[in-house]
């Protein structure tokens, strides 16, 4: 048995934890793909086309939704003097990025306006979030590298409202 496959291959005790993990994950993408992506059960269709066609729904839900978190992320921001947001801010091409949003600004410290969402319930980023190079090529590593936030599918629009309003409140004090 020890130079059968697939056993020849494991090196130890399988990751029961890592396993359930998935389990878990999928029956939650299946749920939210049913509940909220309009999945609609596939009369004859197996098990394991109708888990897929869950999955996908899921997926196209939470990528239609985190774009209009990211616009209202991008777009509220740019009204706060000084500010950049970094990368595509044009709503057309919002198809060609992800809902993780950077910004700088010319005035603030980075790692204090980080420091002051977390103090607020807001998990931010600041620095050069592993992208060296990017942030070496954009000419903002000396100055802090940049802000980053994340949304995703769980977060709220208030939630975004929140956050821009706790960035311009920042900055108008500072």
């Amino acid at each position: 048995m020890a130079d059968a496959a697939p056993g020849k291959f494991e090196t130890g005790t399988q990751s029961l934890e890592g396993q359930a993990g998935v389990l878990g994950a999928i029956e939650y993408l299946q749920w939210l793909g049913t509940t909220l992506g309009g999945a609609s059960p596939c009369g004859g269709c197996g098990s394991a086309a109708r888990r897929t066609a869950e999955i996908h729904a899921a997926m196209n839900t939470m990528v239609d939704y985190e774009k209009l978190l990211s616009a209202r992320l991008i777009s509220g921001p740019q009204a706060i003097p000084d500010l950049c947001v970094r990368g595509i801010t044009d709503p057309a091409r919002f198809d060609h990025r992800v809902p993780t949003v950077s910004f700088t600004h010319r005035r603030v410290a980075l790692a204090d306006v980080a420091t002051f969402l977390d103090r607020h319930g807001v998990y931010a980023w600041d620095g050069h979030s592993y992208a060296l190079p990017v942030v070496e090529f954009l000419g903002i590593a000396d100055s802090g590298g940049a802000v980053r936030l994340g949304p995703t599918h769980y977060n709220t629009l208030d939630e975004v409202d929140m956050v821009v309003g706790l960035i311009a409140e920042y900055v108008r004090r500072h």
